[in-house]
């Protein structure tokens, strides 16, 4: 999750997840203060008071409302948390589904689908006046974008004939539909980088086999291709642990 939200915000929606028993318990914020001074990432434990006040109050925001404030009688002083389930899942699905339509259509595109998500509905007008994007510009983004499933048309008729002439078409975002088309995307980018490391892997064993028998490697040749190899294996294994993790909250959702 620390991928699509800031890092201490996913550590303390995480933190309270595992303190509250996968959610159902309410959490005193001093105890969750306290678990974040223990964390290994210093960008985490060494969050000044302020900043960790900041965090809770946009999780609780009315924009997000992953958290929610509990009032237990005889604990009145207590700032007592927990966390907001279905919406926390919305939200997760809503970023990574935005962040796929930023990465594969453009930071436009992704203002586009984002004003979808608030706004449910909007003809071209209204999204071309709140995007603040040319016109010509909006509807290519929109077309490419509907072309792929990840935006969807929606008839709204004037009168009962419901003459396509004589009706109302907006934008909109069907999330079971588009839901299934980034699963379907990250399970095949999934299947292409695992056989891109596998082929990696078999260039590389040569130098392996040498190194596996205690023979040093050819200093200007063979030593530069292996470090080469090791940083692409790492790439490789970092987006392939990514992708895993965004198929697994996807078929979550």
């Amino acid at each position: 999750m620390s991928s699509r939200v800031n890092p201490v915000a996913s550590e303390i929606i995480r933190i309270l997840f595992s303190l509250s028993r996968n959610g159902s318990e309410s959490v005193d914020l001093q105890v969750l203060r306290k678990a974040l001074d223990n964390h290994p990432n210093p960008q985490v434990s060494h969050v000044s008071p302020a900043d960790f006040q900041g965090y809770i109050n946009f999780l609780a925001g009315e924009k997000y409302r992953i958290l929610q404030k509990r009032l237990v009688p005889g604990k009145e002083r207590q700032q007592l948390y927990h966390l907001n389930v279905p919406d926390l899942t919305h939200f997760l699905r809503d970023s990574l589904i935005a962040s796929v339509v930023k990465s594969k259509f453009g930071p436009h595109a992704h203002r586009l689908f984002q004003l979808l998500i608030s706004k449910k509905m909007l003809e071209n007008s209204q999204l071309y006046h709140l995007s603040m994007l040319r016109l010509g510009e909006t509807r290519l983004l929109l077309h490419s974008m509907m072309l792929q499933n990840y935006v969807q048309t929606q008839q709204i008729p004037k009168t009962a004939e419901r003459n396509a002439q004589r009706s109302i078409w907006c934008w909109t975002v069907d999330f079971p539909t588009v839901l299934g088309v980034v699963t379907r995307e990250c399970t095949f980018a999934l299947r292409n980088f695992r056989m891109r490391l596998s082929n990696e892997r078999d260039k590389a064993k040569p130098l392996v086999d040498k190194l596996m028998s205690g023979i040093n490697l050819e200093p200007k040749l063979e030593q530069p291709q292996f470090e080469q190899y090791n940083v692409v294996k790492a790439r490789m294994q970092s987006t392939i642990a990514g992708l895993i993790h965004d198929i697994i909250v996807l078929k979550m959702l």
